[in-house]
């Protein structure tokens, strides 16, 4: 019997792992398990690692003379989505920006869950980190580099859901494949100006790598957009989701 050490998803009667991903394999009488020298998936007792990379893996399983090979595979993961916007709670506010957006300044600001796909394997045993990136495709308001400097609207490497760091990236929760926290995204906080429309990209570098070491994958880049409209309001866009706000401070889901 082969069962995922992961209790989400459902299906843990499984041969396909995502990276790192354990399970035990259980016999009557109780089969030696091993693998390969030089194979990246690793054996201890009855429990199985599967490698920090994808592909697929054999795990041998002896009993006295007879010797049979069980076939695996690990896949990885290939986008990080994103759904259930919202405003910052007060705390939130306080903590990440000192306070809260004042009626009349231009900004907005959302948190969102996101999660890796696909989700018919356990990502848990996965960090992910966002890199730096520059501005591109300004337009407008945005190109005003006497008021608005590229600093500004550049993503950097400690800025975002994570970092560049791998010793500040975070991680992945033991269901839905959930990132710790969500994403907090957020521009041009707290500016009063004569407003007129413009906009602005950010291509974030995304990045995953398993615990405990082993190879830096690339996810498509996590890419940010930011319009501003005549009136100052101010919209979002990442992982597939689009928040709004207005000078006056209504915020909502744009679901064009």
């Amino acid at each position: 019997r082969v069962e995922a050490e992961a209790l989400w998803p459902s299906n843990r009667v499984r041969h396909v792992f995502g990276p790192k991903e354990r399970f035990t394999i259980t016999s009557n009488p109780q089969v030696t398990l091993s693998v390969n020298a030089g194979s990246y998936a690793s054996v201890d007792g009855a429990t199985v690692t599967a490698p920090d990379r994808g592909g697929a893996f054999n795990v041998e399983a002896s009993i006295g003379q007879f010797v049979c090979s069980l076939n695996f595979n690990c896949i990885v993961p290939t986008v990080l989505r994103g759904g259930s916007p919202r405003e910052w709670f007060p705390h939130e506010w306080n903590t990440i920006v000192g306070a809260p957006l004042a009626i009349g300044e231009s900004g907005v600001a959302m948190h969102i869950d996101t999660w890796l796909e696909p989700q018919n394997v356990s990502f848990c045993h996965l960090r992910l980190f966002e890199g730096f990136a520059p501005t591109s495709n300004r337009t407008g308001w945005c190109l005003d580099l006497d008021v608005f400097p590229e600093e500004l609207f550049q993503h950097g490497a400690e800025a975002g859901a994570g970092s560049g760091a791998l010793n500040a990236s975070f991680g992945i929760s033991g269901s839905n494949n959930l990132t710790e926290g969500g994403d907090y995204i957020a521009s041009l906080l707290g500016y009063r100006h004569s407003y007129y429309a413009g906009s602005y990209q950010l291509a974030i570098p995304l990045k995953w790598f398993a615990e405990g070491g082993g190879t830096t994958n690339n996810l498509p880049n996590n890419l940010q957009s930011v319009w501003i409209y005549s009136n100052g309001t101010m919209r979002i866009q990442k992982n597939g989701v689009t928040w709004e706000r207005d000078v006056d401070g209504t915020c909502r889901t744009i679901t064009e």
